[in-house]
């Protein structure tokens, strides 16, 4: 007996990825050109951002905020430290940030700069960085910085309580052993306007 399933054909991620790609040049040449404008409009955007503010577009990769915090030591530390992410690199993790605040906002660079200075600010207000810093496994792979080590030992304080109280919990760990953190924010007193 013939199911439905039968005359169903596997394929390879490959197979499948070759057969939605256009086999028009022109259609190639339309696609890398609106990739060109996207790259163009996030460089105008970010050329428009502060360093900090670049510096803070870039933390939003985890990979980056592990290698600029690894790249700071305390006073009397001697271990061996990487060097901290080059200019270069920093810019190519905030265009990155810039894209995707351009994509949700259609090609509107005023907008996409608009909320990405707004999305900036938030992670600034609530100590996001230094929030995921308190659920790095090895700690040996983040080092706050200095002027962030209260802020860290606080968060890391309080953070049981909250645990306890529903207030925030961690949903497992991603693929990366990252740990899932997720806030109720309607549990807060700071946000409940």
């Amino acid at each position: 007996m013939q199911t439905a399933n039968d005359n169903i054909t596997a394929i390879t991620s490959t197979e499948f990825d070759s057969a939605l790609k256009p086999e028009n040049d022109e259609l190639d040449s339309a696609s890398k050109a609106e990739k060109d404008v996207e790259a163009e409009k996030c460089l105008s955007i970010i050329t428009l951002l502060s360093e900090d503010e670049k510096e803070k577009a870039a933390r939003t990769s985890y990979k980056y905020l592990v290698a600029s915090t690894s790249a700071t030591s305390k006073d009397g530390d001697n271990s061996e430290k990487p060097p901290p992410p080059s200019t270069e690199e920093r810019d190519k993790y905030a265009m990155a940030m810039a894209r995707r605040h351009l994509r949700a906002e259609n090609g509107n660079e005023k907008k996409a700069l608009q909320k990405m200075r707004n999305t900036i600010e938030y992670r600034d207000k609530m100590k996001i960085d230094v929030i995921r810093q308190c659920f790095t496994k090895n700690e040996s792979d983040v080092t706050p910085p200095p002027e962030e080590e209260e802020e860290y030992q606080y968060h890391i304080d309080n953070l049981a309580p909250n645990l306890l109280e529903g207030k925030l919990f961690v949903r497992g760990y991603s693929k990366d052993d990252r740990a899932l953190y997720i806030t109720r924010t309607y549990l807060f007193e700071a946000f409940s306007n």
